[in-house]
């Protein structure tokens, strides 16, 4: 990501996700909300050349359905830190693990498969002011 001092720089991936919601007249309704991934950052440098720099990521994801309502999931990360430029620092990541169920059956016995998937997002910078 390239930004100017003190200009937030953003980039996100992802889409937009329909569900079903009833309105104040029990009628059924189309909503889309945001399933991203998102991260702002916001750069100044110090009088002695480092760089203090505003940081948020954000997760959002589908949730289980609770009550015939779609829930969704949130995981944000919000923090400041200040960095010799050109340093490289580690602020955290996200891990999101999915299991599934998966069924194999034969007439005498049942095999069930369980599936496991893990997805991570680690964050590092290294800003450089001369960039």
């Amino acid at each position: 990501m390239v930004t100017l001092d003190n200009k937030t720089a953003t980039i996100s991936q992802g889409l937009e996700y329909p569900y079903l919601k009833l309105d104040d007249s029990g009628n059924t309704t189309t909503e889309f909300k945001d399933i991203e991934l998102k991260l702002d950052v916001t750069p100044h440098v110090t009088p002695d050349n480092r760089i203090s720099m505003k940081i948020n990521i954000t997760k959002n994801d589908i949730g289980e359905v609770i009550n015939g309502e779609q829930s969704f999931n949130t995981k944000e990360a919000d923090t400041e830190l200040l960095v010799n430029d050109g340093d490289t620092v580690v602020i955290g990541g996200i891990m999101k693990e999915r299991q599934s169920k998966g069924g194999n059956r034969r007439p005498v016995q049942v095999y069930n498969q369980v599936k496991r998937q893990k997805r991570a997002v680690d964050i590092y910078y290294a800003p450089d002011s001369k960039a």
